[in-house]
């Protein structure tokens, strides 16, 4: 996956309604991952993100591992549209 990938699945899953920032605020976060911030979660990623989207590709496989492990989410995509909906119904 790349960064326009990324950003590409944002788009879709919020059909353009949202941005990541949007997706990754600091109240949804906390309330349901064990993250306080989309910064605190991205550190904690096995992986640093800024190289991986320099080099242009990171693991999307990797990525949902990850979320699976440590959040209530099944993969990075079923974070998204929790979060989208999150944000629907505030």
């Amino acid at each position: 996956m790349n960064l326009t990938d990324f950003l590409s699945q944002v788009q879709i899953i919020t059909k353009g309604k949202y941005g990541v920032n949007d997706l990754l605020s600091d109240d949804f976060l906390s309330r349901h991952t064990p993250f306080d911030s989309a910064e605190v979660l991205f550190k904690s990623l096995p992986f640093d993100v800024d190289e991986k989207l320099i080099e242009g590709e990171f693991s999307e496989s990797e990525l949902n591992e990850f979320i699976n492990r440590n959040t209530q989410f099944d993969s990075w995509k079923d974070l998204l549209i929790a979060a989208t909906n999150y944000l629907s119904n505030e």
